[in-house]
């Protein structure tokens, strides 16, 4: 399987592919929240990669949040070759609507995801993958700090090719 499959997994299949572990998590939150495992750290297995979330006193809300945030970890980190050829059709219907997803919407971290492989593949110059998009520079820009995840990985790709930090 690569990233795209595993994006594309129904939470249960996702979260089956990672060892789940709960601990108690430190700090505020009263009595139950010292006393019970509540916090999830996921690691996928695959890759390695791994998330935790704490914040809820319940380990259900917990599992979810970490859920989410392997999706974005999967998509944000995980990079993979670009095709020379056609756009894939989930990116081209992204570039017709200027780049203008919801970070709500189910398509958003696929598009990310292909957006982030693009710059990678441009050696992190974010105006040439814009011209390759087809889109003004500063659309991709607005689109890459929908979220500070998406932004802080797109800073990563520009530190991995020697260029500076964009504003």
């Amino acid at each position: 399987m690569n990233r795209d499959d595993w994006l594309a997994l129904s939470d249960e299949r996702l979260l089956g592919s990672c060892h789940e572990d709960f601990y108690r998590a430190s700090g505020p939150g009263g009595q139950k929240r010292n006393k019970t495992e509540s916090a999830v750290r996921l690691r996928h297995q695959e890759t390695g990669l791994i998330v935790v979330a704490t914040e809820s006193r319940s380990r259900q809300e917990n599992r979810e949040r970490a859920l989410r945030r392997m999706r974005e970890a999967i998509a944000f980190r995980l990079r993979l070759p670009v095709s020379e050829s056609d756009l894939p059709p989930i990116l081209m219907q992204a570039v017709a609507q200027g780049l203008r997803v919801s970070k709500r919407h189910e398509s958003f971290l696929m598009t990310s995801a292909l957006i982030l492989d693009r710059v990678d593949h441009d050696q992190g110059k974010v105006s040439m993958t814009a011209d390759q998009l087809s889109v003004a520079t500063s659309s991709l820009v607005r689109f890459l700090k929908t979220t500070p995840e998406l932004w802080e990985a797109t800073q990563q790709l520009r530190d991995k090719h020697g260029l500076a930090h964009l504003r």
